[in-house]
């Protein structure tokens, strides 16, 4: 092969490029080679990145590298993907390359070694940054070196701490990933003077490099941190609790302060609140769980554990919680119903007052603007007080969804004794379907609907 298959049709070049597998090449024919990577045919571009990808010839990176430089976003961008896929054998073209590129390119480089992720090119990429004056090659640097886990990683970045605010975040990522003794109390020295966004990102960090001990800072936290961060320090603990196998005590205040900042808990973080509350219940607690539920499978399992174990806490507090119109109410009516189906005796061990409190609770969802919370809280309370249910007829036959009046008029119309009355405002229903299952259901019982 020579300069002469350049000028070559696409075909004649994909099968050229073909042929070097069983072939030797010489350096001349690599860097002819790699002169198709600007090719305008695609199919020929893709044959030589291939080809260069599989192959073990030392000189291929050092001459990919140079596209880098390339105008074309295409070409540099598969210029980039062979490099990285060649891995280690990538690194010493790009660490020899640095010093030749424009700060794009050394960032552009600087991206691919933190993603090969081989620590030889820590001391370089430290020089750079060191150098640098451009923002973005900072960042890039601080994210490798991260990535690389270079040691004594917090020397190097705590003299551009505090130098831009834009670097903090990033820092502290590659902090989280490299992360050592002197690191931990690198975080935990700063953390005091961080806005919440900060903080935010040290504790995540903590959570993923912290030891034993870090815990009891973490835990100290809780009390004086804004709701807002109760979430993640919580989960950053249940992270080293369940890392190193160890037990966390707990205060009536720590609890506290997590229950106060149970509406601030997204989901991320419920799972690790949840196992931590689960050791410590109380009514409030309870309530907290019924917030929670319904979101995630696994942090449901939690909580029901808890819900069955606590049963009349969980009912004594429905009504309260039905009345916040939160959007997981038709979650916990179907589990009231799993409930009052495995453990009917349930009901019966309320007292009067909190069954009225429950049964008025569900005539008021009777009214509710989903369907599925209608349906489901006339059908709880059909199980538990069917007479409160056929009293309160007009909410049902103003339901706007017809097969939710249809399932209320076949679940009451089988009340004994039989509520002629009920079925009867069935029988004038704008609907013929229900109109003409409420005179059959009249006619079974040998009665007769002359309308209105």
């Amino acid at each position: 092969m020579n300069r002469t298959i350049l000028n070559q049709s696409s075909e004649i070049k994909i099968q050229e490029i073909e042929d070097c597998y069983s072939k030797e090449l010489t350096s001349e024919q690599i860097i002819i080679l790699s002169e198709m990577l600007k090719d305008p045919d695609k199919g020929v571009r893709n044959s030589v990145a291939f080809f260069f990808i599989n192959s073990e010839y030392e000189l291929i990176p050092f001459k990919v590298v140079e596209y880098v430089k390339s105008p074309d976003t295409a070409i540099r961008n598969l210029a980039g993907d062979i490099l990285l896929k060649k891995g280690n054998a990538s690194v010493p073209a790009l660490l020899n390359f640095i010093d030749f590129g424009n700060d794009d390119d050394k960032k552009f480089c600087i991206d691919i070694l933190g993603l090969i992720g081989n620590a030889v090119a820590c001391d370089k990429i430290i020089a750079t940054l060191n150098k640098s004056e451009n923002d973005n090659l900072t960042l890039a640097c601080l994210e490798a070196l991260g990535n690389l886990k270079c040691s004594d990683l917090e020397k190097v970045v705590a003299p551009i701490y505090t130098k831009n605010e834009l670097f903090k975040p990033t820092i502290i990522e590659a902090l989280g990933k490299a992360g050592s003794d002197e690191v931990i109390q690198f975080l935990i020295d700063v953390f005091e003077e961080e806005d919440e966004l900060i903080k935010y990102a040290i504790i995540e960090a903590l959570g993923l490099i912290g030891k034993p001990e870090t815990v009891e800072f973490l835990i100290a936290k809780i009390k004086s941190e804004t709701y807002s961060l109760v979430g993640p320090l919580v989960n950053s603990i249940y992270q080293l609790v369940n890392n190193f196998g160890i037990q966390c005590k707990s205060s009536d205040k720590i609890i506290e302060k997590i229950i106060a900042a149970s509406d601030f808990i997204d989901q991320e973080h419920a799972m690790a609140v949840v196992s931590f509350l689960a050791k410590n219940i109380n009514p409030d607690v309870i309530y907290v769980f019924m917030k929670l539920f319904g979101k995630d499978f696994e942090v449901d399992m939690i909580i029901r554990q808890a819900l069955d174990d606590n049963k009349n806490i969980f009912i004594a507090h429905l009504p309260e919680y039905f009345s916040t119109n939160a959007n997981n109410i038709f979650d916990l009516l179907n589990y009231l119903k799993e409930l009052l189906y495995t453990s009917q005796e349930i009901v019966h061990e309320q007292s009067d007052v909190k069954i009225n409190n429950l049964t008025d609770s569900l005539v008021k969802l009777m009214s509710n603007r989903a369907d599925d919370v209608r349906a489901s809280s006339a059908e709880i309370l059909h199980g538990i007080a069917p007479e409160k249910g056929i009293a309160n007829v007009d909410k049902m036959i103003s339901d706007q969804n017809v097969w939710n009046r249809m399932g209320y008029l076949e679940n009451y119309s089988a009340v004994q004794p039989f509520p002629d009355e009920f079925v009867k405002k069935f029988a004038i229903d704008s609907d013929e379907m229900i109109r003409e299952r409420a005179i059959g259901i009249l006619q079974e019982h040998n009665l007769t609907f002359s309308g209105v």
